[in-house]
């Protein structure tokens, strides 16, 4: 991709040549945080064979996934929105936290967990929580 994209870059504008050249970066830097995550996952795997315990078991980090839940949504996010601005596909599906997610949430000072704080749709750190899920698409 990136040969193509030198390749048309000498025959555009200096605009779109600019443009390129910011898409490319984009790329490039969440292709690193691909290469960091899955460099976690392996070693979270090697750990969980000499543990004798499935990954899905292990807390974050230890299960290869970021401890920063916001750091994890922000990457899926933006994969998605690259998949879009290469028309690779019009349509994605992005799960955040499953329907019983206990997942906490302590950066948006909400003491309970997904699953428990949605039995009151209407308290605030409900609404913080699904807030923050929509800002992640924004």
């Amino acid at each position: 991709m990136k040969d193509r994209a030198e390749s048309r870059s000498t025959r555009v504008s200096s605009t779109d040549k600019s443009k390129i050249d910011e898409y490319l970066t984009s790329v490039r830097e969440v292709e690193r945080r691909i290469e960091r995550m899955r460099a976690l996952k392996d070693t979270a795997e090697d750990t969980a064979k000499l543990k004798n315990r499935p990954v899905l078991a292990m807390e974050r980090p230890q299960n290869g996934l970021p401890e920063d839940l916001r750091e994890h949504t922000r990457l899926m996010a933006d994969i998605v929105a690259l998949a879009f601005q290469t028309d690779k596909t019009r349509v994605a599906s992005l799960l955040l936290a499953r329907d019983l997610s206990s997942l906490y949430y302590p950066f948006l000072d909400v003491h309970q967990g997904h699953h428990g704080a949605s039995h009151d749709d209407l308290s605030d750190g409900y609404e913080r929580i699904s807030r923050f899920h929509l800002s992640q698409m924004a």
